[in-house]
């Protein structure tokens, strides 16, 4: 007969101890039955077990003897753990060692991790902000954290806005940078030429002189607005600046067999168990080698806590491996039509993006391969495009 496998038990099962109830299977639905009407915690399973908290080892037992139930019991958790090395003082005292770190070492920052930054380097960030008290190693209730992000925004005019929030004992930075430090620099000289085939719908000129007018229809790289002043005695080279609408018209088509394959989730296995120590990532597993390219790759984060919520400066990470098998099915006309419609959706709103729609037309066609799905659309966007050019040229 297959051993049955543990259930999920709360972490607060370990700590304060639970007993573990084995019976017959033939007496199942009788316990389960004591169980729902008291209304007491506990997990059952069907093969026979019963695992309750240790508070009612005692409860358990009369009820079980009331109804005439055969059983053993098995204490585990901490507290049976306390007593069979109750007499070890170093091994008391060095528990005792481990659990003040790591309430001291949760309140401690070991971690600092700055997202949002394109322009601006995290070294810097980090440096500035160790300047205002934040730092590896900072007693994080000491710190507020809104006050030190308000502070840095003022005193930093390169970042726009600035969030400081923990995740354990790892400090969160999120920025926004600046428009000015984000927006690319112009040329000095450059045209404006169409990035589209379009017929132009209307032109607004910043700088630079028109070469287009409303109406006129221009090919992709046709020059709109030249970047050089003519002038009586001499030419000025300056970066054109425009905006320039385009009515733009495009056939997109997708073909979708009747025959798919997709991979397929085959089995789970687990590869390695990771222990973060506070900030520092150790390897507690035996498992090694490679795995089949077709395997995929999770990885589940778990996190100590203790009753009130706060986290400890301990995680697990679990890596697992999921093996895929690629399978093949057969859609039908309906199924190759729908995927094909939306297939197209998507392909379309890729193409237009900050465009707006104008008008478009889907037709559908059937072959004994496939569906066909052909789109035309017209949209009007922007068809402006900076093009740099040297003095001398």
């Amino acid at each position: 007969m297959k051993k049955a496998n543990k259930p999920f038990l709360p972490l607060w099962y370990i700590l304060f101890g639970y007993t573990v109830f084995t019976f017959s299977s033939e007496n199942y639905v009788t316990v389960l039955n004591c169980m729902l009407s008291t209304g007491h915690t506990a997990r059952i399973q069907k093969q026979g077990r019963l695992f309750a908290p240790l508070l009612f080892r005692g409860f358990w037992e009369e009820t079980l003897n009331k109804h005439r139930v055969s059983y053993t019991a098995q204490t585990f958790g901490l507290p049976r753990l306390f007593s069979r090395y109750r007499w070890r003082l170093g091994l008391f005292i060095g528990t005792l060692l481990f659990g003040a770190i790591l309430m001291i070492g949760s309140s401690v920052a070991w971690d600092i991790e700055v997202e949002g930054n394109k322009a601006l380097y995290s070294s810097d960030i980090e440096r500035n902000l160790s300047e205002m008290g934040l730092e590896v190693g900072s007693y994080l209730p000491s710190l507020d954290f809104a006050a030190i992000s308000n502070e840095y925004c003022l005193s930093h005019k390169e970042v726009a806005w600035m969030s400081i929030y923990r995740v354990g004992t790892t400090v969160k930075v999120k920025i926004i940078e600046s428009e000015a430090q984000n927006s690319p620099s112009l040329p000095p000289y450059a045209n404006i030429v169409a990035k589209e085939d379009a017929v132009i719908e209307s032109l607004g000129v910043v700088h630079g002189t028109a070469l287009v007018k409303k109406g006129q229809t221009v090919k992709k790289g046709d020059l709109l607005v030249s970047g050089i002043l003519k002038g009586d005695q001499k030419d000025t080279l300056i970066c054109a600046e425009a905006f320039v609408v385009g009515r733009v018209e495009k056939e997109v088509s997708v073909f979708i067999p009747y025959k798919q394959t997709y991979p397929e989730a085959q089995e789970t296995t687990l590869e390695c168990v990771t222990l973060d120590f506070f900030g520092k990532k150790i390897n507690i597993s035996l498992k090694s080698g490679q795995n089949a390219e077709s395997c995929g790759t999770i990885v589940k984060e778990e996190v100590f806590t203790l009753p009130n919520g706060k986290v400890l400066p301990v995680s697990i990470y679990l890596t697992k491996r999921v093996s895929y098998e690629q399978k093949e099915v057969l859609l039908s006309k309906e199924e190759a039509l729908r995927l094909g419609y939306t297939t197209l959706k998507n392909k379309l709103s890729a193409m237009i993006q900050d465009g707006t729609m104008l008008k478009k037309n889907i037709t559908a066609s059937a072959t004994e391969e496939g569906i066909y799905v052909y789109g035309t659309v017209c949209y009007s966007v922007d068809i402006a495009e900076t093009r740099a050019f040297g003095a001398e040229s």
